[in-house]
């Protein structure tokens, strides 16, 4: 049985589930069985971006005694602790709070602190765990050799026209009846965040992500299939 509650463990991923700018399949999500780690989420394109809740004990200082007899005393206090990479200000920032609801809270903030850095570095595909799609990111290594390539205005243009097109077919599909309107909504919010991430990835990072949103619609919509389950064939459809 793990130590979070379902109840808990929903209102963690609500938190990203309501992201503009992420979608639920850009991270994984571990909940520990026992132990002081409560739960981690591991950004997927660059695994050191991680948000860790986990049971601590902390000293809290206590005075006591008048004037120059005045001495020092520790007290233990139980705290729910948060370990984010990156931090507000600092790549890795450990914060102490009282109650897990406002360490729920701060998710929303760590999601700004990476895609304010995703606007101000590149993601090294190369740093991608070993057991996270290592042929895509073999592939991805040897189509785009440059780590730090963005797409160009150009590049941009055709895409967002490409994924426009894509989401006036899926939308035909709906009128037509062959695919719910609750798919259409899911399909068009991973087509506006990628829209908008074209000008904020390298493209290594823009294509793994993309096709980590697309991978998890449902195979029944013939429409996605001809590049969701392969990265060669995306990268042919958008190019």
């Amino acid at each position: 049985m793990r130590n979070l509650k379902n109840s808990i463990i929903c209102d963690i991923k609500n938190e990203i589930i309501q992201s503009r700018n992420f979608t639920i399949d850009d991270f994984e999500f571990n909940f520990q069985d026992s132990g002081n780690e409560l739960a981690e989420i591991v950004f997927i394109p660059y695994d050191d971006y991680k948000f860790i809740i986990q049971d601590a004990k902390v000293k809290k200082e206590q005075k006591s005694g008048i004037g120059i007899a005045l001495s020092l005393t520790y007290e233990t206090k139980n705290v729910i602790q948060i370990i984010a990479s990156p931090g507000q200000y600092k790549n890795k920032e450990i914060t102490n709070y009282d109650n897990i609801s406002n360490c729920i809270y701060q998710i929303k903030n760590w999601l700004g602190y990476i895609h304010s850095e995703l606007k101000n570095s590149t993601i090294n595909i190369s740093d991608i765990t070993d057991n996270v799609m290592n042929d895509i990111k073999e592939k991805l290594n040897q189509k785009f050799t440059d780590e730090k390539e963005t797409f160009s205005k150009e590049e941009i243009e055709d895409i967002t026209a490409k994924l426009n097109n894509l989401q006036e077919q899926v939308n035909k599909l709906e009128k037509e009846l062959k695919i719910s309107k609750e798919d259409n909504i899911k399909i068009k919010y991973i087509i506006d965040q990628s829209t908008d991430n074209l000008s904020i990835y390298p493209k290594k990072s823009w294509y793994f992500t993309t096709l980590n949103k697309f991978k998890n619609i449902n195979n029944d919509i013939k429409i996605l299939l001809e590049f969701k389950d392969s990265i060669s064939n995306m990268i042919d459809y958008f190019k």
